[in-house]
């Protein structure tokens, strides 16, 4: 008779790990397989407030389907993000008109300067005495330089 290149015994062990690997690869299979199914169907905790939702909807960061689809720290960052654009458009400065220049007297002769422009720069002639005036503003000061007339 021919000599199996194994024993008995050595054959014994093989299957007894094979079977026992086969089953534990199932059990594990099937383990995490029921972890996906209850996952799918177990409802997402609110992450956002329905204000945080609607601003982010208004600002067109995401739509409500790429909120729902996106992880708890996804959605987080983007109301965070959406609060951010609201704090800098309310931080803005509105550009209010400048105001008219203030009450100046031409340096060369004294007279009352009432013909300076509505508008900046702020640069006119002495009606008196004919030299030529600026007005210009530097931070909270104003700067007044004149010219004489040659």
């Amino acid at each position: 008779m021919r000599e199996l290149p194994i024993t008995l015994s050595q054959l014994g062990t093989i299957l007894f790990f094979g079977g026992f690997s086969w089953w534990a690869i199932r059990l594990a299979g099937r383990n995490l397989r029921d972890q996906i199914v209850r996952g799918q169907t177990k409802p997402r905790l609110a992450v956002l407030t329905s204000d945080e939702v609607d601003a982010i909807v208004a600002r067109k960061l995401a739509s409500p389907v790429e909120l729902f689809n996106m992880s708890p720290s996804e959605q987080r960052l983007l109301a965070q993000t959406a609060v951010a654009m609201v704090t800098a458009t309310q931080q803005i400065p509105t550009m209010a008109a400048e105001p008219g220049p203030p009450p100046a007297y031409c340096p060369a002769c004294g007279t009352a300067v009432e013909n300076f422009p509505e508008h900046v720069p702020w640069r006119c002639e002495c009606t008196a005495c004919g030299a030529e005036l600026v007005l210009r503003r530097d931070g909270r000061r104003f700067v007044f330089s004149y010219t004489p007339r040659a």
